[in-house]
């Protein structure tokens, strides 16, 4: 039951935390909590009491994540009102009916629902709240949506949850046809099982391009090993990079794999490895010619100009 789920993830809370790292947070933090005082903190850690508001301070700093409970919850994270009505509708219930290929027929809309919901398919065993199931229900709608459906609920979501994302690119819920957010939604989409998924490998978009912390083991591995092979590549990566126009996904991607052609490498990954920790610090980002594209020529051209004069 959610109860249940909700007093899972505070036991797990406090094992993630002592309590003198408790009383550390409520030091550095804990003004943001004007209903709790530092006893009730501390007591949180001790089993004094449930605040809500200490469990998510505390799993945010130990990256300890509070499941779904409330209604707002599951809006908070960005999952599709039609999916949640899906997945529901089938806790104790299934409509009989059968695919071509033999599997039971679970996936259906509200109209679906309405016409073929009777009280004799109703089961008599219990229920069991799958958010593993439910997360795949997600995915598989958003996956569904075209492109531009993606990127306007996606806008939406973000306008209330993720502002400055959309702000970055100068989008809003009324302009996400445009380009950039576009090319962006295309390659988020196909892996996100919520809105709020898609935002994670979106979140490079968020960094200043003087700011990006480069990880040191990626930087070895994908840049300076093999006597720089990396860093050559980046390098003349970027001198051709400079001459691409119109500075959109398809033009980007062709380059990349002409420079694989000219250098005789195995694969992408050399070359395209090297791209994603030099903008996003990390190896790993959504596809590089929407990634850069996004970005922008004179972001791309100065985080991959900052990366190679840093090492």
């Amino acid at each position: 039951t959610p109860a249940d789920a909700q007093a899972r993830a505070i036991e797990e809370i406090r094992k993630a935390a002592s309590a003198d790292e408790a009383k550390a947070i409520w030091a550095s933090q804990g003004a943001e909590f004007p209903n709790q005082s530092g006893a009730q903190f501390d007591g949180f850690i001790k089993a004094d009491n449930d605040s809500l508001d200490a469990a998510a301070k505390i799993a945010a700093q130990f990256n300890v994540i509070l499941p779904e409970i409330e209604v707002s919850d599951f809006r908070a994270n960005g999952y599709l009102p039609s999916a949640i009505d899906n997945f529901l509708s089938l806790l104790g219930w299934n409509p009989g009916m059968k695919l071509p290929d033999g599997k039971d027929l679970e996936k259906f809309d509200a109209a679906f629902l309405a016409a073929n919901f009777s009280l004799e398919r109703i089961g008599t065993t219990n229920a069991k709240f799958d958010r593993v199931k439910l997360a795949s229900f997600n995915g598989d709608a958003l996956a569904a949506l075209s492109t531009e459906e993606f990127a306007s609920g996606w806008a939406a979501w973000c306008a209330e949850h993720l502002p400055a994302l959309p702000a970055r690119l100068g989008v809003s819920a009324d302009t996400a046809n445009q380009p950039r957010w576009l090319w962006l939604s295309h390659a988020v989409k196909q892996r996100a099982k919520t809105y709020g998924d898609a935002a994670k490998p979106a979140a490079f978009v968020l960094l200043e391009d003087n700011h990006v912390q480069f990880d040191l083991a990626a930087v070895e591995k994908h840049l300076l090993a093999n006597n720089r092979a990396g860093q050559n590549l980046l390098a003349l990566f970027k001198t051709r990079l400079e001459a691409i126009d119109p500075f959109e996904p398809k033009p980007i991607h062709d380059l990349i794999e002409a420079i694989v052609r000219e250098q005789g490498l195995p694969n992408m990954g050399p070359l395209a490895q090297a791209v994603r920790v030099a903008i996003a610090g990390v190896a790993v980002t959504p596809p590089l010619g929407e990634s850069l594209a996004v970005l922008g020529k004179a972001s791309s051209l100065a985080r991959i100009g900052r990366c190679l004069a840093s090492y």
